[in-house]
């Protein structure tokens, strides 16, 4: 089996469950693979790459985020990006074919119509203070939308035809709650200010984000491929490896509920960070062992809230772990 991540590609042999992969195999975010008779195509970073298993060839260079690929033995390959469809053959020259509307733009639907703003996954909600009051956030893979609870108006806020942007993978209101942090599928931090519509890339990270959030005295805390990273101005820094958290766990969410206490939540359940020393431990007592995939920290009630496959979890502190 042939696996596209954030990171790389990589190979599972079935019969040992032996994961590896090869240093002149994409390191980028692989976003669509696809297996043909001679080798693989892979979607990776604005190329398709032909990858073998001593060889990877580039194709052709296309804009936009690619999520689908097919191969036609007699013409060529064609590709499923937001910007259209693009088509690629030895033969021809390579290009788009003209589609009513990209995939991943919305704009303001017609009155009269059914609303289908949300007809896409919901991958971040945030709360920002504004002159109006409280505003719900949503970042899906079609955009950014506000929702006004006062009038129950739910607008699309990001598109636009020169600058504007889709595919919002995480969302977080800022640790002063006056603007929005946000990562797309490019990749990178951005601070957004609602008001203004001003948006700017911050320094240290140039992966996607898997998960943001608030943390305490101005901090703020990501989750990417690599690892954990914190910010404390308009910068960040990577401050612990995903690999010096727990054998075989993979990093999913972060939480702050104390000056020396963050939590992660990982595959393999809730794990404490102490800014401080740097130090990683996984709870005596009470342990909370459920893969978490979201995590949010409640200072009025003290509860953490943990999103799981198996649904949504209260957690009481107990010890040095977490009761249900």
């Amino acid at each position: 089996i042939w696996v596209g991540k954030l990171d790389g590609l990589v190979h599972i042999d079935l019969a040992t469950l032996r994961v590896s992969r090869q240093d002149h195999w994409p390191g980028g975010a692989v976003t669509a693979i696809l297996p043909i008779q001679n080798g693989l195509l892979a979607a990776s970073d604005g190329k398709l790459l032909w990858v073998a298993d001593t060889e990877v060839r580039s194709l052709l260079t296309f804009e936009g985020h690619c999520s689908r690929l097919m191969w036609d033995e007699a013409d060529g390959a064609w590709l499923g990006t937001d910007q259209g469809l693009l088509h690629w053959s030895p033969s021809k020259p390579d290009r788009y074919l003209e589609t009513q509307t990209p995939p991943e733009r919305i704009r303001q639907p017609d009155p009269l119509a059914p609303a289908t703003h949300l007809g896409n996954l919901i991958q971040g909600l945030a709360v920002v203070d504004e002159v109006e009051g409280p505003m719900l956030w949503v970042g899906t893979p079609k955009g950014l939308f506000r929702h006004d609870p006062a009038s129950t108006a739910l607008v699309p806020w990001s598109y636009h035809p020169i600058d504007g942007f889709s595919d919002v993978q995480s969302l977080a209101s800022a640790a002063d709650g006056s603007e929005l942090w946000m990562s797309t599928w490019d990749g990178g931090i951005y601070r957004y200010a609602p008001r203004t519509r001003y948006r700017q890339k911050m320094a240290g990270v140039s992966e996607p984000i898997l998960a943001l959030s608030p943390g305490i005295d101005g901090t703020g805390w990501a989750i990417g491929p690599s690892g954990l990273y914190r910010t404390q101005g308009a910068a960040w820094e990577l401050v612990l490896l995903e690999s010096q958290v727990l054998i075989g766990a993979t990093l999913r969410a972060v939480a702050q509920s104390g000056e020396r206490e963050v939590w992660l939540g990982t595959s393999s359940g809730l794990v404490r960070y102490d800014p401080e020393t740097g130090a990683v431990q996984s709870p005596v007592n009470h342990a909370f062992s459920r893969p978490v995939n979201v995590l949010a920290y409640d200072t009025i009630s003290e509860l953490m809230w943990a999103g799981t496959n198996a649904g949504l979890f209260a957690l009481r502190r107990a010890g040095d772990g977490w009761l249900r």
